[in-house]
């Protein structure tokens, strides 16, 4: 058999899984999958390691596939784990841009519009409710908000880990849960079905104007509210039930950050996988659907700072807990990032943290 001279390696962007019984490659950088063979596999197993093209079917297929490198790979070169790497070059835009034609815009208007007619008879339910009991929130007071000092909110925001255990009144939860993921408007219905506005709108951007983020409340000490677990019905203003709370604190969910067990109240931000698939399909949008709760968090922490509150936000939590307790249905819905507010010195650091320091000055 005849063997090319030139040396080969395999590209370090792709993997290889499984699905229905069969392995498949997948070229993250370029979004090809191909299914391999035995035979295949052993072969990139060689090229791993640097091999010569040989003159056969198997690596005339592999060449094809554009998944060789003229030399290997340096994963020195990236700090996190090949997850990440996986994750942050898979959502990459695969294609180079085109040239520029004034044309474009147009085409693109028409494309745009075609597409939202033809996703639109399959649209996802965007008002959720989960068939709680209802409790009633009073109308927000924005008075105090409007009267606030934009750059003075954003100076005086800072993360708090230091709380006093206090209740707040259910006026603040309402005004930062309305504020935050309440209905704005409902949207412009007059427009042509399949490009009128999906929904409603909240105060912060959303990709699609999709609002493809659920808020559910943690609530542990807030007037007139019992203790428990509850959902946020957005366009209506209200909390429904889940559950009550759990006999274990808070902390024992967010990897016990026990600082969190004397917040008055916590967000649980869930995202809705499945609204953005519906108009999304590609990977990608799950970077804007991290930025879409960026906003909302940032939003939540303002208004919060805004009533005189302190704040605290993490990403640091155990998932499937936390999804198994809110009743979520997986994988559409997921729980992706924690705020909470309550009363508090403001210090970044704990009680614990500030004694050892204390003691060690």
């Amino acid at each position: 058999m005849e063997t090319n001279e030139i040396k080969k390696w395999l590209s370090s962007d792709i993997f290889i899984f499984f699905k229905q019984g069969k392995p498949y490659l997948w070229d993250f950088r370029n979004h090809r999958q191909f299914e391999i063979s035995t035979e295949d596999f052993s072969r990139l197993s060689e090229f791993a390691e640097g091999s010569k093209i040989k003159q056969d079917k198997v690596d005339q297929a592999i060449t094809e596939a554009g998944i060789l490198t003229d030399g290997p790979s340096n994963e020195e070169e990236w700090g996190w784990d090949f997850l990440a790497r996986i994750y942050h070059i898979g959502t990459s835009h695969p294609n180079a841009p085109s040239p520029y034609e004034p044309s474009q815009h147009i085409e693109y208007a028409k494309s745009y519009l075609d597409f939202c007619q033809s996703i639109h008879a399959s649209s996802p339910q965007v008002l959720i409710k989960k068939g709680g009991t209802k409790n009633l929130l009073p109308t927000p007071n924005y008075q105090e908000l409007i009267n606030a000092s934009l750059w003075h909110t954003l100076v005086k925001r800072q993360t708090c880990r230091d709380f006093y255990d206090e209740t707040i009144s259910i006026e603040s939860l309402s005004t930062i849960l309305g504020g935050t993921l309440g209905a704005v408007d409902r949207g412009h219905y007059d427009s042509p079905v399949g490009v009128q506005r999906f929904g409603y709108r909240r105060t912060s951007p959303s990709a699609g104007g999709l609002q493809a983020t659920e808020g559910y409340v943690w609530v542990r000490k807030v007037k007139d509210i019992t203790p428990g677990i509850y959902h946020y019905v957005n366009d209506e203003h209200y909390l429904e039930e889940i559950s009550p709370l759990p006999i274990d604190p808070l902390s024992t969910l967010l990897c016990n950050q026990h600082w969190c067990d004397d917040l008055a109240f916590a967000i649980f931000f869930v995202a809705k996988f499945d609204v953005m698939w519906w108009k999304y399909p590609h990977s990608r949008a799950y970077r804007p659907m991290l930025m879409d709760i960026g906003h909302l968090s940032q939003t939540f922490q303002l208004l919060a700072t805004a009533l005189g509150l302190q704040t605290w936000l993490t990403g640091y939590f155990h998932d499937k807990e936390i999804n198994n307790l809110l009743k979520l249905t997986e994988p559409k819905e997921q729980v992706i990032f924690v705020v909470g507010a309550g009363h508090g010195s403001g210090s970044g650091y704990d009680r614990t943290v500030r004694r050892l320091l204390d003691e060690n000055s």
